[in-house]
């Protein structure tokens, strides 16, 4: 399974009275938690952390603008950040000609504005694209790990609880 990471572009998650919300998913090898900053309204909801190729365990903190990547925490020696303007629109979504990464490497994606809606094939299959193209040039970079964040709109039905869609985990809060 290969995830997206998504930083929203605007709003300010670190105003006085933005309680933090805590959220996670969930499967049968590993979990992941995230702490984030309640966004405001201008700035996407949260949606979800996805693990690739790896049993990953990360937090970070979420200020509104950015997942700090400082708070990021994978079970290998180091990690690189591709943020969203890195990554850019172009295919290549690792910025340039891919090179080698030492096998300890991981790499934590951050995209911005996610839209999705589940009654709508053609936005998944438009993410699902976009999903295995990473999963591709992540594989080209020998990277032991993608880490992915999702933070945008995610409209989907009630009756849509199959976590296959996607494969990703519907978050949930945590106590």
């Amino acid at each position: 399974c290969v995830g997206t990471a998504a930083a929203p572009s605007g709003g300010d998650a670190d105003a006085a009275g933005d309680a933090p919300t805590v959220v996670s998913f969930e499967d049968a090898d590993s979990s992941v938690d995230v702490v984030l900053s309640a966004p405001s309204s201008a700035s996407p909801a949260p949606l979800g952390i996805i693990a690739y190729n790896t049993v990953v365990v990360a937090t970070g903190t979420w200020t509104g603008r950015r997942l700090e990547a400082a708070a990021l925490r994978v079970p290998t020696a180091k990690s690189r950040v591709w943020t969203d303007a890195q990554i850019g629109a172009g295919r290549n979504f690792f910025g340039g000609k891919p090179s080698k990464q030492s096998a300890d490497t991981a790499a934590v994606c951050i995209f911005s504005d996610v839209r999705l809606d589940a009654a709508n094939p053609r936005s998944l299959d438009s993410l699902k694209t976009v999903l295995s193209t990473l999963e591709a040039q992540a594989g080209q970079l020998d990277l032991s790990a993608l880490v992915v964040v999702l933070c945008g709109t995610f409209r989907a039905p009630t009756q849509v609880a199959d976590p296959s869609v996607l494969d990703v985990y519907p978050m949930r809060p945590v106590a």
